[in-house]
C-alpha cells in the first residue's frame, strides 16, 4: 500500500481485514521510543551509497530523538535465505499457475512464464530444504525480536530505476517476504538524482499493530 502517512494504513487494514479504521491520535502518539535493531542484512553490499547513507542517517536521527539503537547481526544461516525465497516463490508459482500455464500460456507475460519455468526446474528435495530453512529462520527471528522492537534495514538498493519496465531489484524485500514479517517503508532521504530513498522498518511476525505504532513514532523523527 502507498499511503500519505502511517495513520492512513489503518484505513487500508480496515477494508481488508476488518481492523479498526480509526485509531485515536492519542493512541497513535502515545507510543514510547522503540528499541531499534540496525540490521544491515547480508545483502548490504548490494545497496548503493544513497541507500546506505539513508539507513545510517535514519538510525542516527532516531537515536538522537530518544530511541535506543543497537546493531543486530542475523545468524549465518540467513545468508542463503534470499536464494531460498527465489526458489520457493518460483516453485509455488509453477504449482499454483499450472492450469494457466498449460491452457493459456499465450496470454501470460514473459516474466510470469519465466518464473513458472524456473519453478518447474526446482528439485523438490531442495524445495523441502528451503521450507525447513524458512521455519528455522522464523525461530531465530523470534529470539531477535525478544531483544528489539523493530529492525531498521534497507528497503531497496537505491533510487527507483529509470523507465517503466520494472520497479527495480526486490533484493531487500525477499528475506522478509519469505519469513512473513510485516514491513513498512519510511521516506526521508533524497538520492543523487533527486529521487526519494526510504528505509525499511520490520516487525515481528503477526505484530502488525505494534509495527505501525513504532513507525508512527519513527516517521515523525526520522529526518
Amino acid at each position: 500500500w502507498f499511503c500519505r502517512e502511517v495513520a492512513d494504513i489503518h484505513l487500508m487494514r480496515a477494508a481488508l481485514v476488518g481492523a479498526p479504521s480509526i485509531v485515536p491520535d492519542a493512541e497513535l502518539n502515545s507510543a514510547q521510543a522503540p528499541k531499534i535493531g540496525l540490521c544491515r542484512t547480508y545483502e548490504w553490499d548490494q545497496a548503493d551509497e544513497d541507500c546506505q547513507a539513508a539507513v545510517l542517517a535514519a538510525a542516527k536521527n532516531l537515536e538522537a530523538a530518544g530511541a535506543e539503537v543497537v546493531d543486530v547481526t542475523l545468524p549465518p544461516s540467513f545468508a542463503d535465505l534470499v536464494e531460498s525465497q527465489k526458489r520457493v516463490m518460483a516453485q509455488n508459482a509453477a504449482r499454483d499457475l499450472a492450469f494457466e500455464y498449460h491452457q493459456h500460456r499465450d496470454r501470460m507475460s514473459r516474466h510470469i512464464i519465466a518464473l513458472i519455468e524456473e519453478g518447474q526446474s526446482v528439485d523438490f528435495a531442495i524445495y523441502q530444504q528451503d521450507v525447513a530453512a524458512t521455519e528455522a529462520g522464523r525461530g531465530a527471528l523470534h529470539a531477535i525480536f525478544d531483544q528489539v522492537d523493530v529492525l531498521l534495514c534497507p528497503s531497496a538498493p537505491g533510487e527507483a530505476p529509470k523507465g517503466l519496465d520494472g520497479t527495480g531489484d526486490p533484493i531487500f524485500n525477499r528475506l522478509w517476504t519469505l519469513l512473513g514479517n510485516p514491513c513498512v517503508n519510511l521516506p526521508g532521504h533524497i538520492g543523487g538524482n533527486g529521487l526519494p530513498v526510504g528505509v525499511q522498518a520490520v516487525g515481528a511476525m503477526g505484530q502488525d499493530e505494534a509495527l505501525l505504532a513504532h513507525c508512527r513514532w519513527m516517521e515523525q523523527r526520522i529526518i
